[in-house]
C-alpha cells in the first residue's frame, strides 16, 4: 500500500452535516447544475424550478428527512469505497453494530455527526481452496 494511501485512510473520515446556509447552496448549485439541461431543451425553465422546489420542500425545517439523506449519502459513499478497495487488491467489508458513541468518541465527532457504518480494510490473502480457519476441533465448542 502507498504511503499517501494509507495517510488517507488514517486520516479521513467522512461525515455528512446539514447546515441550513450550506443547504441553501446546495440547492442553488442543484438549480445550476440542471441549467445545461435547460439550455439544451432537455427541460423547460420550469421544470428546473419545479425540480428545486421540491427539493426545498422535501429537506428544508424537516431534521428527521435531512438525516436520513445523510445516511443514505453516507451509505452511497461506503459502496464506493468498496468497490475502490477491490480495483486496489484489498478485501473491505462494511460493519455495524458497532457502538455509536465510543466511535464518536474515538473519532472526536462533534455532537452533530453521526457514525452510519464503518468499512474493514484489509489486504487480501491468497485463495488456497479452503478457508484458512484452522482445525474444526479449535474453531468448534460444543455443548
Amino acid at each position: 500500500m502507498s504511503q499517501a494511501l494509507q495517510d488517507v485512510i488514517e486520516h479521513r473520515r467522512t461525515t455528512k452535516v446539514f447546515e441550513p446556509m450550506r443547504a441553501a447552496r446546495r440547492l442553488f448549485r442543484f438549480g445550476r447544475a440542471l441549467a445545461p439541461s435547460a439550455d439544451a431543451g432537455f427541460m423547460s425553465p420550469e421544470l428546473v424550478a419545479g425540480w428545486v422546489g421540491a427539493a426545498k420542500g422535501l429537506y428544508d425545517d424537516k431534521p428527521q428527512m435531512q438525516r436520513d439523506k445523510a445516511i443514505r449519502n453516507a451509505t452511497f459513499g461506503a459502496g464506493s469505497l468498496l468497490y475502490a478497495t477491490e480495483v486496489h487488491g484489498f478485501g473491505s467489508c462494511p460493519m455495524i453494530g458497532f457502538d455509536p458513541v465510543a466511535v464518536a468518541s474515538e473519532f472526536s465527532l462533534l455532537p452533530d455527526e453521526i457514525p452510519v457504518l464503518l468499512v474493514r480494510l484489509v489486504e487480501r490473502l491468497p485463495i488456497t481452496g479452503r478457508k484458512n480457519a484452522g482445525p474444526l476441533t479449535e474453531v468448534l465448542n460444543f455443548a
